[in-house]
């Protein structure tokens, strides 16, 4: 075995970070970053890329080296066989497929797991390994000089969203309306809960016309409180979107020549596309919360007021659901990363195929083309069944947490209402208020976890947004008078055959100058 002496095996419990590249040669950058955040240098690709210069060609062994010792690692150089692998100190970073860099996160005798820059996490047989594995690894631990610190250049929402007078404006106007909408939506279960106990029981028709009169025109003022809100949130939703694409467009024409050379355009497409999320989260989502916030504490109040025991059954069930929610947080946030990727992949072969059509047609590639487009739909529907199967496995979980809840609950009121403790109006009232509690803290949840999740687009993003611009690029144009002559001499274009077949010309310059038929 190899270039640096026998392989340490030692382990440690430290949490690492997954760098996704943006750039096609920046695989060793990454991973070395990687690899840093293992041991507490948090950084980010837009920092690493900014302080160590990486070539078009991508970064060779020696160059990882360089980079890790600027931060304070030091590296060791192994060639190891295959069972030699779970004996590496992890994190490692492996040469793969001859021309790419990965993270050795663990391995055991039947398999190894590793974080790939381009990929995200994999899993893999030990035999599986052979093909792509080269049999150089490269160890890195802190030196003395290693400090840990965090070196990273977050793209912050307030840089992207400019809320001019008019939108917040706007935004007030779609509070207000929400929290309107919130209280008919309030005292819907205490309008069934005294048509239960005074009309119905007591069989009270003037008392159930005025209740069913009076909650008749309410909801019309609910009606037209959604219209308003409707109509608010989407003039929100459209001036937001445009002002930050507009802004981020402007920026990215801006950017020099090089930035282009090293993404594939679909890599850019799909950067640009996570505005949306952002834009959701920013115009729907901060006020629902709020919204939702609000009202949960209230209702949770409510639910007390009713009966103690049966609000501390409630809310410890959705408790119970918020804690399984925030255990698989970073399990939802890395399928959600991979499934950006798997739609960038996808989209760019797509977009390169249609580019390249005339050179598909010429060269007979069309089913080398198709297949891997084929291959590439099928990695994002994979990650798509992914994350499908933990969205399938919470509503499972959440269905059995909340049913079984409900039947505790009713259970216990049907003893108080024989006990004399509650009325049959009341048990309606507690079940709906429950519900909307259960809809209202579990949005407050999501909201949360797609706050949480926002990271993921933030970072995509940033990768255009805090990209240097072209020096000089806003400098005003020269405009200075050309002079001088052009001659064209049997210069050939048709956009069909019977047309002419070629045209000389001698224009004087600076003049438009036009061909007809």
């Amino acid at each position: 075995m190899g270039v640096g002496g026998a392989i340490l095996n030692l382990t440690g419990l430290r949490r690492m970070d997954l760098l996704r590249q943006a750039e096609a040669a920046e695989c060793g950058l990454a991973s070395v970053g990687m690899v840093a955040s293992y041991f507490g240098y948090r950084t980010d690709l837009s920092t690493l890329r900014r302080e160590h210069a990486i070539s078009l060609k991508g970064a060779t062994l020696k160059d990882i080296i360089d980079i890790a010792g600027k931060i304070g690692l030091g590296s060791r150089a192994v060639r190891c066989e295959l069972d030699e692998l779970k004996d590496l100190r992890t994190p490692a970073i492996l040469h793969w497929d001859m021309n790419h860099f990965v993270v050795l996160k663990s391995a055991d005798k039947a398999r190894i797991t590793i974080l790939d820059p381009a990929k995200g996490r994999c899993s893999f047989k030990l035999e599986d390994v052979s093909e792509h594995f080269t049999g150089v690894a490269l160890e890195l631990s802190p030196t003395p000089q290693f400090q840990r610190k965090r070196m990273r250049q977050p793209v912050r929402l307030s840089s992207l969203v400019k809320l001019d007078g008019s939108t917040w404006k706007a935004l007030g106007q779609g509070l207000v309306l929400s929290l309107i909408l919130q209280v008919f939506v309030l005292l819907s279960p205490y309008f069934m809960q005294i048509v239960i106990d005074e009309a119905v029981l007591k069989a009270d028709l003037s008392l159930l016309g005025a209740v069913a009169t009076g909650f008749a025109l309410l909801k019309v003022f609910e009606v037209a409180s959604t219209i308003l809100r409707g109509l608010v949130f989407q003039f929100l939703s459209n001036v937001v979107s445009f002002d930050m694409r507009a802004s981020l467009f402007h920026h990215m024409l801006r950017l020099p020549l090089t930035y282009f050379h090293r993404r594939h355009v679909g890599d850019i497409q799909q950067r640009f596309q996570s505005l949306g999320p952002i834009r959701d989260l920013v115009v729907n989502g901060a006020i629902m919360a709020l919204i939702d916030g609000v009202l949960a504490i209230s209702i949770g109040a409510l639910l007390f007021a009713y009966n103690s025991t049966l609000g501390l059954i409630a809310c410890a069930a959705i408790l119970l659901y918020g804690l399984l929610r925030f255990a698989f947080l970073e399990v939802s946030k890395r399928l959600s990363g991979d499934l950006i990727v798997a739609e960038a992949k996808e989209n760019t072969k797509f977009l390169e195929t249609l580019r390249a059509m005339q050179t598909v047609k010429v060269a007979g590639a069309e089913n080398m083309r198709g297949n891997l487009w084929r291959n590439l739909a099928a990695d994002t529907i994979n990650a798509t069944i992914r994350i499908g199967n933990i969205n399938i496995g919470y509503d499972a979980i959440s269905q059995a947490i909340l049913g079984l809840s409900t039947i505790l609950i009713v259970y216990i009121a049907a003893q108080s209402v024989i006990a004399g403790g509650m009325t049959v109006g009341m048990i309606t009232a507690f079940l709906a208020y429950k519900s909307q509690l259960e809809q209202r803290l579990m949005a407050l949840l999501e909201q949360w976890i797609a706050f949480k999740l926002l990271d993921v687009h933030l970072e995509r993003v940033a990768d255009i947004a805090l990209h240097q611009r072209e020096p000089g690029i806003d400098a005003p144009v020269l405009e200075r008078e050309l002079k001088g002559e052009i001659d064209l001499q049997n210069v050939h274009f048709r956009y069909a055959p019977h047309e002419a077949p070629g045209a000389s010309l001698h224009p004087p310059f600076p003049r438009r100058a036009g061909v007809q038929k």
